[in-house]
């Protein structure tokens, strides 16, 4: 059900890209479009500029970019299971605050722009090829342990969690052993199981 949803959104997005492409390249409108398709073409305009287009300041942007796609990932996993809940909210700022070394006020707003982004994103391919290229081995397994902490916030652990965890861990490349392990010790740490 939702591979066929999501091959058809993939498909889609990249025929924009391309149409997006074509229209950026040879700067002409067809006159034959209507107000709608050019608001659905200024659309993929921005979208095109947003995450394909280099950032000017590619190391400031390159590290809020890097904080926004761990957090946007941490706040999908408080939706996985249908209910987002208090106890999962604060392990995403308490891990959020921790991994990235920022005060509350800034912590509040990433995780604003976090909740954003998710409600826009169509996959998780623009946070975690991000995260991909520029995080090491250990920092993908310590995203992959944030996630754990925020699935067992609640201390119950649902199949969607379990499900998107699985998921998201195979996405960042991170082995299945690092992914038990990253379990384990957060069971250890929380007293869950």
């Amino acid at each position: 059900m939702w591979g066929s949803g999501l091959i058809a959104c993939t498909t889609t997005v990249w025929f924009g890209i391309v149409f997006l492409f074509t229209v950026i390249c040879t700067g002409k409108l067809w006159k034959t479009t209507t107000g709608a398709q050019q608001i659905m073409i200024e659309h993929f305009k921005q979208f095109f500029e947003k995450h394909l287009s280099p950032p000017a300041n590619s190391e400031t942007v390159s590290q809020d970019r890097l904080q926004l796609a761990t957090a946007a990932l941490l706040v999908e996993m408080t939706r996985a299971d249908g209910e987002v809940n208090a106890e999962e909210q604060a392990a995403v700022a308490r891990a959020i605050r921790k991994a990235f070394n920022i005060d509350e006020e800034k912590t509040a707003e990433l995780i604003r722009l976090a909740e954003l982004e998710v409600a826009n994103a169509t996959c998780y391919h623009q946070f975690t090829s991000l995260i991909n290229k520029n995080f090491s081995k250990a920092q993908k397994a310590q995203v992959v342990e944030m996630l754990w902490e925020v699935a067992y916030a609640d201390a119950e652990m649902e199949k969607y969690e379990e499900h998107l965890l699985r998921r998201l861990s195979d996405l960042l490349y991170v082995p299945h052993h690092e992914f038990i392990q990253s379990k384990l010790r957060v069971q250890a740490r929380l007293g869950a199981g």
